[in-house]
């Protein structure tokens, strides 16, 4: 885990304050280190659940992922190439397969995709995080469970349905970017992980008065004379049905047991 130590019990102590946000440099570091602790608690609790699956289908584990805090990305504009000398921060969290050609002798562990989480961006008084540190909180992805497990879930999803079948395609050509259905996938699964239909509980408002805009509770529908919905529409409504079935498979599950 990088920089990331526990301390002399082997706990891992953080003080919100914040999320780094008030403070200096020491303040922002141990946000960092959090950072790091977080994701790997939640990436290693999502992996052991669908691995148990996979065993009891039958099927080997998911592949190893490395998950990188205060990710920077190299600087590139639409039609001209990467420049390496100039990085910028990668906005969000983002899951990232590497090129079939790229050099990976640096990585200790067979590399079959990185986790990215850029650095805090906003701050917001409003989620569980603000409620559980006492004030406003800085947008940190990595301090995100919600974004933890999006991002992971696209992993999940690359390496079981292969939904675009990159397995299939010649050993120099690209993978595909993530689709709607890949992307539908991903935030159902972090919902089940959450257990709550609003997927960005921790950084955003979500009560019986208001419905955040990218929750599952929102009655997403795609109008059927709709030739070309946009992507994060479809995803929504995708996402949106298969978290109806799940409260249908719960509400039948205790209504059996009763």
């Amino acid at each position: 885990m990088s920089e990331a130590s526990p301390d002399e019990d082997g706990n891992f102590p953080f003080e919100p304050s914040g999320g780094g946000v008030c403070g200096g440099l020491e303040s922002r570091e141990a946000a960092a280190r959090f950072g790091q602790v977080n994701a790997y608690y939640h990436v290693s609790l999502m992996s052991q659940r669908v691995n148990g699956v996979l065993r009891s289908l039958g099927v080997g584990p998911l592949p190893k992922v490395r998950a990188i805090v205060n990710a920077r990305r190299p600087k590139q504009r639409p039609g001209s190439s990467v420049d390496t000398s100039r990085w910028v921060p990668v906005k969000g969290a983002k899951y990232r397969y590497p090129a079939r050609l790229e050099n990976l002798d640096d990585f200790s562990i067979p590399l079959c995709g990185e986790l990215l989480f850029g650095p805090g961006h906003g701050v917001t008084a409003e989620g569980w995080l603000p409620r559980i540190s006492g004030g406003a909180y800085l947008c940190d992805p990595s301090h995100d469970a919600g974004m933890i497990y999006q991002a992971f879930g696209l992993h999940v999803v690359r390496h079981t349905a292969d939904v675009q079948a990159d397995r299939l395609r010649a050993p120099r050509a690209a993978f595909s970017r993530p689709g709607a259905l890949e992307y539908a996938v991903s935030t159902y699964l972090a919902a089940s992980m959450l257990s709550s239909p609003h997927v960005g509980c921790w950084h955003a408002r979500h009560d019986a008065e208001f419905v955040p805009a990218d929750s599952l509770a929102n009655d997403a529908r795609i109008d059927d004379d709709e030739m070309q919905p946009q992507e994060a529409l479809v995803a929504q409504a995708v996402a949106g049905a298969m978290w109806d079935l799940h409260k249908a498979f719960l509400r039948h599950e205790f209504a059996f047991v009763g």
